[in-house]
């Protein structure tokens, strides 16, 4: 019998108070544009260094003139939970949005940050991407609705306005840029928020054919960990890539099969990075996206008044353990690129080096709308380091992943990652070990400290932290593991 995963909240009644309360607005009030791409790694910009090919002008525009997050993390490295996280300010347990298989949205009785502006006079705008519950209907919270289902798809979508379906020719990014500079004229005398959430850089990895082809020939840059052999890995690491991956039908039909003590490392050809490049090549019609923004907000007389954030829902491995997708807790899974611009606060291209998280979207916009958070937050607002009253606003943070039915290969992840320290735990899989890295001496994360002596106060120290931030968060543990005696005689 297979298990639904619920997350059971109680924040109805305490949040409607909130709520309430929460209309409190400075006179002069910013609008916001909140853009965000969908699997992105956070060096994957020309600025960045790591890809000389990647020619990302506005987003290195962007950077120069405005503030880059240096460390920027999701606390949950999946599409779902980490939008779920973004809106609400919280972590993915206690969202009902805690993975990608629920197919549910946030938990009603969890105030979301548009819906909070709304109430307080602000227009509200949800375009593109929203990959929570099922269809494409309009959601809570938004004035202008423009979505469509689950994925999407990069060429003539289907797209919903406002309740209404149409079928677009063209291009996803192109349109639904269009859309969002039409919402941006047509309230360019009101306080707006805007949400342009992008399907690129997601699978299949379809640029429009003005980009087609433009990484084929390109030297892509070996990953240092490509080479690793994972054998300072946790065994399902090693599992997954003998015999042919996470997938439950694959995972199942893997039991009791031996598990290498190495896995010999895979050749570094151009037929096993081109998945990269053309991963890479769907990001330029986004940068040209956000060029289209910022020009249009100057022609507007906008961008002076508009706080602008680029980011990704999460992380992407390019190439690291030689890897795709994310997931995991390392560091190319979990960090991710964030610009913010907003010119009265913009110092000339500064690089904060603080730690900031998703959950910290939520507060941080309110605090500049002069509305004060609801106790349902749980992230921090950033205004103050923006500000540059404060060069930090925490030293550590909780890193969790929940193991989905469909790909149980991954177990379930919590991770508690400081300024220079990072422990990894599987909490319900006993044969995984647990991991201990120094950032500062192994920023790959190839040579797991777990086990050796002279590290165990550090371990024992991160082990204590880490169950002081499950209780202060009111950790839940899911209600699916993989228990591969519940398919038996099933036929999966």
């Amino acid at each position: 019998m297979r298990h639904s995963r619920l997350f059971l909240i109680s924040f109805c009644l305490s949040s409607v108070g909130t709520v309430i309360q929460a209309t409190e607005v400075k006179p002069e009030r910013p609008n916001f544009i909140h853009i965000m791409v969908d699997d992105m790694a956070a060096d994957a910009m020309g600025f960045s260094g790591r890809f000389p090919f990647m020619k990302t002008p506005h987003m290195d525009q962007m950077a120069r003139d405005g503030i880059v997050f240096n460390q920027f993390f999701v606390t949950t490295s999946l599409c779902s939970p980490s939008r779920a996280s973004i809106l609400t300010g919280r972590y993915g347990h206690g969202t009902g949005v805690p993975d990608n298989s629920v197919k549910s949205d946030p938990d009603p009785c969890l105030p979301t940050y548009p819906e909070l502006l709304q109430k307080a006079g602000y227009v509200t705008a949800h375009i593109g991407k929203w990959h929570m519950g099922h269809g494409d209907h309009p959601r809570p919270g938004f004035s202008h609705w423009y979505g469509f289902d689950g994925q999407g798809v990069y060429f003539d979508p289907v797209m919903n306005r406002n309740g209404k379906q149409e079928k677009v020719e063209g291009y996803l990014t192109d349109i639904i840029t269009d859309e969002a500079l039409a919402f941006i004229r047509d309230n360019k005398d009101r306080s707006f928020s805007l949400n342009l959430w992008h399907k690129a850089a997601h699978g299949p990895f379809l640029p429009p054919p003005r980009h087609q082809g433009i990484l084929d020939e390109v030297e892509f840059p070996k990953p240092a960990s490509w080479d690793n052999d994972l054998r300072n890995k946790p065994s399902w690491r090693r599992r997954s890539r003998a015999h042919g991956g996470v997938h439950l039908d694959i995972w199942l039909a893997s039991e009791e099969k031996p598990i290498p003590e190495a896995i010999p490392p895979r050749p570094f050809t151009p037929e096993n990075v081109a998945k990269y490049g053309k991963h890479l090549s769907t990001l330029f019609a986004v940068d040209e996206s956000l060029g289209r923004i910022m020009a249009g907000l100057k022609d507007l007389g906008l961008l002076d008044n508009t706080v602008v954030i680029f980011t990704a829902d999460n992380g992407y491995f390019l190439g690291e353990y030689a890897r795709g997708d994310k997931r995991l807790a390392d560091d190319a899974s979990i960090r991710v690129p964030m610009i913010l611009s907003y010119p009265p606060l913009n110092r000339g291209g500064e690089t904060l080096e603080a730690i900031g998280l998703n959950i910290d979207f939520a507060p941080t916009i309110l605090e500049w709308a002069g509305i004060k958070p609801p106790d349902t937050m749980q992230g921090q607002s950033l205004v103050a380091l923006f500000e540059g009253k404060t060069d930090k606003v925490r030293d550590q943070f909780l890193y969790e992943y929940f193991q989905e039915e469909y790909a149980p290969g991954i177990p379930t992840i919590l991770a508690l990652r400081t300024t220079r320290w990072k422990y990894v735990h599987h909490p319900y899989d006993p044969t995984a070990d647990d991991e201990l890295f120094d950032l500062e001496t192994d920023p790959n994360e190839q040579f797991s400290l777990h086990g050796n002596p002279d590290y165990a106060d550090r371990l024992e120290a991160l082990k204590g932290a880490m169950e002081q931030e499950m209780k202060r968060l009111e950790y839940k543990r899911p209600a699916y593991h993989y228990d591969p005696a519940n398919y038996q005689d099933k036929g999966e």
